[in-house]
């Protein structure tokens, strides 16, 4: 994760890329600050992308994105398209292992994500499809909210995640009240 030294050398040579910039140390504390749980070569990386691309200093947010754009490709997200292809592949080279079958085969999916869509819309219901169209439509359906709530969790700064985290377990557990009193 970036040190405030690591984000202040960054934000100095960006600050050489935008001499309109008028670099402060409250900026540079505010940026350390929300910009803490990204890797520093990831935000080294971002801050040259931005340079290469905007005409403007990166606002914090843009910073982020920018970061968590290079570090989702990096852990090679597929496409509904070819998370798809890996599950029919999958269906069709493992079969029915579900039923225990002496040395069957066991899916080995190229991603986490694809073996939660998969696990979603249901291997058996995939194997025994009877309208695959339909199928693959539900399952890049899925997929994408998948991946669509994967990114925002990575968007999230650890801070707010903690609270997230406290107010989430706390429903939980008003829930489970709940459900125990009737």
């Amino acid at each position: 994760m970036a040190s405030s030294e690591t984000v202040s050398m960054i934000m100095g040579v960006m600050a050489h890329a935008y001499p309109r910039y008028e670099l402060s140390a409250d900026s540079v504390k505010l940026y350390a600050k929300l910009l803490a749980d990204i890797p520093g070569e990831i935000l080294e990386a971002a801050a040259h992308q931005i340079m290469a691309e905007s005409k403007f200093f990166p606002s914090v947010a843009e910073w982020r994105e920018m970061a968590h754009k290079l570090m989702t490709g990096a852990h090679n997200i597929p496409t509904a398209y070819e998370a798809w292809e890996d599950a029919m592949r999958q269906v069709n080279l493992c079969g029915e292992y579900y039923r225990y079958q002496f040395n069957a085969r066991v899916p080995e999916y190229s991603h986490p994500l694809v073996e939660r869509a998969v696990k979603v819309i249901g291997y058996r219901h995939l194997l025994e499809s009877e309208n695959i169209a339909v199928d693959r439509a539900h399952f890049f359906k899925i997929y994408d909210s998948l991946v669509n709530r994967a990114e925002e969790d990575t968007r999230l700064l650890p801070d707010v995640k903690q609270v997230s985290a406290k107010y989430l377990e706390a429903v939980g557990k008003l829930t489970k009240q709940l459900e125990a009193g009737k």
